[in-house]
């Protein structure tokens, strides 16, 4: 850590003392009397490496000419600097330093010909990238704040960085993450709307409110933005499952058979859609349709559970031949159980077979 440190610090006096060494092939901000002798005075010091004296004599400078952008360009970097070695005063440092960068930018960009001049583009492109680095590293600070569940303190800081950068999606991200963590869901909807209204196509905002409207069973809210999720990825087979699932808790399984049929087009093997797709289309009456789907989803998922349900339903509608294989299916998974035995039984009656019939009514006498 220390090696990385000294590297970065080198970096950062590189940037500060850059202009001094150049030749000028631009133009110069003009500056007289005793201000020239003050500036040549701060850029000696610097080379010096004697900061102190150079900030000193910097700050004079731009006492007589405010806008003198090479001495507040070098204010920036000297407060930087200092914040990387005084780590007590390191906020309020780096803060000083924020301040001198921005007006440094502030300055270059009031003057229509500024590329004309001597340095001003290398100022200007090191100044953004500071701001961007502090900015940063105050970030970075309230999402640790967060991850030690000081929430108060972590937005705080998020407050201030939003002054200065109100468009930025980190910002809301965490503070609608801090809501979350305090349980206060109606302002952590807040934040995510306005995510969305910078990104209205984030996936992943779309889908924490689309969760939060369906924990809250809130169905039809989330309708509205599992529809958003499905348009934007209409591939993703999971939008499509929570879509028809809130329709179903409302009633309309009409409505959600169409988009689980949209699912197994997408994926025929989906076990969600086929589950519920069956458990539809037998509500609804279809035997032929359920049983379908039943026996896709056994071929797909081989559980118990799946050929039970499966075999029921071919009792249900006297199919006695498919009966007997399945209920033989269900009898290895569990050799137990009477009830596939007794299934496999009355299927030989009503098919007259009554070897067969014979056969497990001795194996169910042993049971």
């Amino acid at each position: 850590m220390k090696r990385i440190k000294l590297i970065f610090v080198l970096s950062l006096m590189i940037s500060l003392f850059f202009s001094v060494n150049l030749h000028a092939k631009g133009k110069e901000q003009k500056i007289r009397g005793q201000a020239k002798v003050d500036l040549r005075s701060a850029n000696l010091y610097a080379q010096q490496k004697n900061t102190e004296k150079a900030l000193g004599f910097y700050l004079k400078v731009i006492d007589a000419y405010p806008d003198h952008v090479e001495s507040l360009f070098n204010i920036a970097g000297i407060y930087n600097n200092e914040a990387l070695e005084e780590y007590d005063k390191a906020d309020e440092l780096y803060a000083k330093s924020v301040q001198y960068y921005k007006k440094t930018l502030e300055t270059i960009e009031s003057i229509p010909d500024w590329k004309e001049y001597e340095h001003f583009s290398q100022y200007r492109k090191e100044s953004i990238r500071m701001i961007a680095n502090q900015w940063s590293r105050v970030f970075k600070d309230a999402f640790d704040l967060y991850h030690e569940q000081k929430f108060d303190e972590s937005e705080a800081i998020l407050f201030d960085l939003k002054k200065d950068t109100p468009d930025s999606l980190n910002i809301y991200q965490l503070l609608a993450a801090i809501e979350g963590e305090r349980g206060n869901k109606d302002k952590q909807l807040e934040y995510f709307g306005v995510l969305l209204q910078k990104n209205p196509n984030d996936e992943k905002i779309l889908i924490n409110i689309a969760d939060q409207h369906y924990q809250a069973k809130e169905y039809q809210e989330a309708i509205s933005y599992f529809e958003r999720l499905a348009t934007i990825a209409p591939t993703n087979t999971e939008y499509l499952l929570f879509n028809g699932i809130c329709y179903l808790y409302l009633e309309n399984k009409e409505k959600a058979l169409e988009i689980f049929e949209q699912v197994l087009v997408i994926d025929p093997n989906n076990i969600d859609a086929l589950a519920n797709a069956s458990y539809i289309v037998q509500a609804a009456g279809n035997d032929k349709k359920a049983i379908e789907y039943m026996k896709k989803l056994y071929q797909v998922e081989k559980t118990e559970d799946n050929l039970t349900t499966l075999c029921y339903q071919l009792a249900k509608v006297q199919n006695w031949t498919e009966l007997i294989v399945y209920a033989k299916q269900w009898r290895t998974l569990d050799s137990g159980n009477k009830e596939p035995v007794q299934l496999i039984i009355l299927a030989a009656g009503n098919l007259k077979d009554k070897a067969l019939q014979q056969e497990y009514t001795n194996i169910l006498k042993k049971m």
